[in-house]
Formats: structure tokens, sequence, C-alpha cells
């Protein structure tokens, strides 16, 4: 179903201005730094859906699966502008999906250990003798730590606004497009990510059951 696309003539700088001045907008951060962005309402009483399709939405919520299960979606969204421009929750429930601005930051890790998987900020010394060398590992103490191959990045949000009262009719046609083209990008994922919501609403349903955990105590037994 298609919840929040819409086609825009990109041939008329009068139709793609009102596109991008019309489109809902949400706090990128908190309501007191109004700073503004493209969002999305989300939340399920805005998806005009039955009302038992409604319930147990509500609760597959409240158990919190969907949203692992689901992730995927905005990360290709990220990943495709290589994180400059990011699909995120924001609410006090999450119900609104915002694009956030970012990029990549290169973290200083040198080295890992292959055992534990613990990252060390020291490289390891390159013997000639060997193909790969190791050093000892500060975590777990095994010799495993080798040098990484390629530089380690994370991906970080400004918390900028995005288009907060511009004037797109001084904007070039070209930069209008491609404005245009990414807010529709974001709204054509906000409806995949709701159509998935829905069909993993379908095929789940949350029941409460009854889990055994072990448990260790201390009892007297004969010597």
């Amino acid at each position: 179903m298609v919840w929040f696309s819409k086609k825009v003539d990109k041939r008329s700088r009068t139709a793609m201005c009102n596109f991008l001045r019309d489109h809902y907008r949400y706090n990128v951060m908190n309501s007191w730094n109004r700073s503004t962005s493209y969002a999305n309402n989300i939340k399920v009483y805005n998806l005009d859906l039955p009302a038992d399709v409604q319930k147990n939405m509500y609760e597959i919520i409240d158990e919190g699966s969907f949203y692992d299960e689901c992730s995927w979606i905005l990360r290709t969204f990220n990943d495709y502008y290589n994180q400059s421009y990011q699909i995120g929750h924001n609410g006090r429930s999450g119900g609104y999906l915002v694009i956030y601005q970012g990029g990549l930051k290169t973290l200083k890790y040198k080295s890992r250990c292959h055992k534990c998987g613990q990252l060390n900020y020291n490289a390891v010394e390159e013997n000639d003798e060997v193909k790969e060398s190791f050093g000892v590992c500060g975590a777990c103490g095994e010799v495993a730590r080798a040098n990484l191959k390629h530089p380690i990045t994370q991906a970080y949000c400004t918390g900028a606004a995005l288009d907060d009262n511009h004037e797109f009719l001084e904007w070039d046609i070209n930069t209008l497009r491609e404005r245009v083209e990414l807010v529709q990008h974001f709204d054509i994922t906000c409806d995949s990510y709701v159509n998935a919501f829905c069909d993993f609403c379908r095929r789940y349903k949350v029941e409460d059951t009854v889990v055994m955990v072990p448990q260790q105590t201390r009892q007297l037994v004969l010597a």
C-alpha cells in the first residue's frame, strides 16, 4: 500500500517547490531547539487500519522484535547516501520517521583480537619472517591480536535542521530536483517500512509464555 509517496512533476519548478514546502516535518532532536526536517507520522492510529489489526500492532511494538526484523529497510537508505542522509525514529514512542544529516567517521583502532574480538588502538609490530604478526590481547591475554586490514568507520548524526525556512524558488533547477528525489526516496522507504510492519503483524502475534529459568542454589548434602 502507498502511505506517503507521491508523484511530483520535476519539470515544474512550482510543483517541486510546493512538494518540499508542504511536506510533513518533525523535530530533528528535541522540540526546544526548533530544528526540523522532512518526516512522516507512522503512528498506528495514523495508518487507518481495522481495530483488530491495530491492537495486534500495539502489542508487537511493545514486544519490540519488529525493529530488529525490518531495520534493514532503513539501513539500505542510509547506505545509499553513504550515511550523509539517514532515516531515524523520533518522538516519545518512536512514531515518526525523520531524515537526519550525518556521515561516516574513521575510528582510531589499529588492531583486533581474533580470539575475543577486542579492538585496540595500538598496531602490532610487523615481522618480516612471517606473513602475519600477532600481539597479546589486553582483554583475553591470548596472542591473537592482528592489525586491521581496513579502517573501521562509524556513522554519526549532526542533529542539524534540513531545509528549515528555505526559499526553494531561489534554488537552481538541478539542486531542486535532487532535493525532491531525496525526499521522494525517503517517502518510498517509509512506505516500504510500514508495509513490512503490516506484513509482520499479519504473520505474528504476541502470546504470554512461561519460561523456566535455571537458577543456581546452595543446599546441604551428605558428605
